[in-house]
């Protein structure tokens, strides 16, 4: 039985590395990383993608610039992607949608019109302008576009704090964030509520925590305060967390499936999950997890929500003072 604290890691990444990006948050879910090699992430991809298995492309995000008449169009493309997934058309690419981001600033050069979206959002809308925007930047483009416009009035992104002008209202739709959170059952059960999140979780269907890539053991989380917790109820917990996971191993060795034995696992035991949202919903996520504009949060999940702002105001610090919008952006921190 092993004890550890909740942590938080940014994965920070670009188009030249989004493969890559993308293998990680997929093999999380199965703890294969030690699977990941020199050369190993294309195949990876494009075996998530033949199987349609596209949820992990929502852990990449790019955004574009673009012309009026295609900002409209890709807003109208947008609903019909949307009301493909309500209708239950099941398709793909249209499976489970994720929606596009969309802003219109005016500037001193007039107006501008940015859309942004994950990979696999910006597949589900079928533009022939974004896919051939996106295949030259090498990222995966695998839907057939439904439209054969073309692509003059599409420009890559590279990188939206470098943009001429930078609004406030297009950090929050626009700049996405990535983080890989490690704790309990508990924690991420609420953390998925967050709907407009993208998400890829450590599955114990198909963890089998008696291998040795584990260390034959299951790790659990310690609760908050857990440190001034009186010794009595540390041993207690101890003790609780070293019958389950007996109880786990015992069951395994009597021929049942990871799926099977997970039932008796408690809401303690470790989860690694990776989360994806814009600015927007990372906002809204603080409010209610961090700040409890809503009612008081649970402490765990406070406490995770916490060591998540500090990485994300170190972040969106550097940027905001990069672009001279500190004072006027007081609210996204």
């Amino acid at each position: 039985m092993n004890l550890i604290e909740s942590k938080v890691t940014p994965l920070p990444y670009n188009y030249r590395s989004v493969y890559e990006h993308i293998e990680k948050c997929g093999r999380t879910c199965y703890h294969s990383l030690d699977q990941i090699k020199t050369g190993s992430a294309r195949p990876f991809v494009d075996r998530l993608i033949s199987s349609q298995h596209y949820a992990m492309m929502e852990h990449a995000s790019f955004a574009f610039e673009v012309d009026r008449d295609l900002y409209s169009r890709l807003k109208a493309k947008n609903e019909l992607m949307k009301y493909e997934a309500q209708k239950g058309i099941y398709e793909p690419p249209c499976w489970g949608v994720q929606s596009l981001n969309f802003s219109h600033v005016k500037i001193s050069t007039g107006d501008r019109y940015i859309v942004s979206g994950n990979v696999r959002a910006l597949n589900n809308v079928r533009c022939y302008a974004l896919s051939v925007v996106m295949a030259v930047r090498g990222i995966p483009s695998y839907a057939v576009p439904d439209d054969h416009v073309g692509c003059k009035s599409c420009f890559f992104i590279e990188n939206m704090w470098n943009l001429p002008e930078l609004t406030v209202e297009e950090i929050a739709a626009h700049i996405y964030y990535t983080y890989c959170i490690i704790t309990d059952r508990g924690v991420t059960h609420e953390f998925v509520r967050h709907r407009k999140m993208s998400f890829a979780q450590e599955s114990t269907r198909y963890c089998n925590y008696s291998k040795d890539k584990f260390g034959g053991e299951i790790t659990f989380i310690k609760p908050h305060d857990y440190n001034n917790w009186p010794q009595p109820m540390k041993t207690l917990f101890e003790l609780s967390m070293t019958r389950s996971e007996r109880g786990y191993m015992d069951i395994l060795e009597a021929g049942a499936t990871p799926q099977q034995a997970r039932a008796v696992l408690p809401n303690a035991v470790k989860a690694t999950l990776i989360a994806s949202a814009n600015v927007q919903e990372w906002i809204h996520f603080f409010n209610v997890r961090y700040k409890g504009l809503t009612g008081a949060p649970h402490p765990d999940m406070k406490e995770v929500a916490e060591k998540i702002h500090r990485e994300y105001y170190s972040s969106m610090m550097m940027g905001l003072m990069h672009c001279g919008l500190r004072q006027e952006a007081e609210f996204m921190l």
